[in-house]
């Protein structure tokens, strides 16, 4: 119905969201912003988009962010009468900035509020704002997996998706990275080096951005484990963030890490045969749609990418390697940089992925990318290494 918001759910995060595109919006269909904006909601789940709306003043969803109040009192949902609060709101998907531009409602000329994987519209409504109030509405709507059996209790089952608590002294070179500046895991990600964390290329921005990694924490957040600070970042040169080519990225540390390093895949492939189970961990998003506060691990089967074209639309390139078969088992939002493992290996770092559960989860396979990480680790600049290039098939050469 609208075109213009089912294309793709990169567009708020790309170009931002402006009164003149919500207006242009509306005029192309007869959907009209009220009830929640249920109908544009089921457009953004079907792309499996995870989204917050708030429509109250601007103090009201401001404070209901920062304080993790969201939840708590919702007020109804205004009809009809909806006015957009700022020109334009701006969300970095990976990073977590929502910025609010002004003026705006509050006279405020620009607000920057941390959140984490979602999208985040926000309006404001006099009736809003006399209930005292702000509305919320999660988004539920997805595409449900087919689960099998886990062995798990009904709640673990409620909360995972399809996996459960592991201890991280299991996984010791497994990274939460973070932003010095708000405790939280954004990203995962692995020590190969003890001055070195491999992760993915879109968990990084720029080389100059505060970033934390800490190893050691079974939680996602707080000061527990060790933490060193990141001093350069390094994204593939051919890193292609539309098409999820070479989508690996390495940070290097401020000082070596005493924590165990992952051991890396051999350069035959012969570690990530089809069929051999793999586990992923991280601190990403789980059954409910909330990020998890503690390590999680989800044992997931490698499958051939002809098989997993199949579900992406013969996206899937040699660089790529997927796995899980859409049971419910599955790497999700805020996993992204994780380490794959299959026996003791690492072989892929988690990249991306639709429908979490629903569809095979997509990693960069190591095998196509070792040159790459030898070059940078060994002082080079990535440019030169051996970049074998990846192409599109419909059954890939590497099965």
């Amino acid at each position: 119905m609208i075109e213009w918001w089912t294309k793709t759910h990169e567009l708020m995060i790309k170009h931002g969201v402006t009164r003149k595109a919500i207006e242009k919006a509306v005029e192309a269909s007869d959907i009209e912003f009220r009830q929640g904006f249920m109908e544009i909601f089921s457009l953004l789940a079907r792309e499996n988009v995870p989204t917050l709306i708030f429509s109250a003043g601007l103090y009201d969803v401001i404070h209901a962010i920062l304080n993790k109040e969201y939840a708590k009192n919702p007020a109804k949902t205004p009809p009809n009468n909806v006015h957009v609060i700022s020109n334009m709101m701006r969300y970095e998907r990976h990073f977590g900035f929502l910025s609010l531009p002004g003026p705006d409602a509050s006279g405020c000329k620009e607000i920057q509020i941390i959140m984490k994987v979602a999208q985040v519209l926000a309006f404001a409504s006099t009736l809003a704002v006399a209930a005292n109030g702000y509305s919320f509405a999660d988004n539920i709507e997805k595409e449900e997996p087919v689960k099998e059996s886990t062995g798990l209790t009904v709640n673990e089952e409620s909360r995972i998706y399809g996996g459960k608590e592991v201890d991280i002294d299991r996984y010791p070179f497994a990274v939460s990275i973070r932003m010095d500046f708000f405790d939280e895991a954004f990203c995962g990600g692995a020590l190969i080096a003890p001055g070195w964390v491999l992760t993915a290329g879109h968990c990084i921005k720029t080389d100059e951005f505060d970033l934390l990694a800490v190893l050691g924490s079974q939680e996602r957040e707080g000061n527990a484990g060790e933490e060193i600070k990141v001093v350069k970042g390094f994204r593939h040169p051919q890193y292609h963030k539309k098409k999820h080519l070479y989508d690996i990225g390495l940070l290097k540390l401020a000082k070596p890490s005493t924590h165990e390093t992952a051991k890396l895949c051999a350069e035959d492939g012969s570690d990530n045969e089809v069929g051999t189970v793999a586990t992923i961990v991280g601190w990403g998003l789980t059954e409910n749609r909330t990020e998890s506060n503690t390590l999680l691990g989800v044992n997931v089967e490698i499958i051939t990418n002809a098989e997993c074209n199949k579900r992406y639309d013969n996206r899937i390139t040699e660089g790529m390697l997927c796995a899980g078969k859409g049971d419910g088992k599955d790497s999700c939002n805020g996993d992204s940089g994780g380490p794959l493992i299959a026996n003791n290996i690492l072989v892929g770092i988690a990249s991306w992925g639709r429908k979490c559960g629903a569809r095979p989860g997509v990693y960069t396979r190591l095998t196509y990318v070792m040159d790459y990480i030898n070059d940078i680790m060994g002082g080079g600049d990535g440019i030169h290494a051996h970049l074998p290039t990846q192409t599109f098939t419909q059954a890939s050469a590497i099965l």
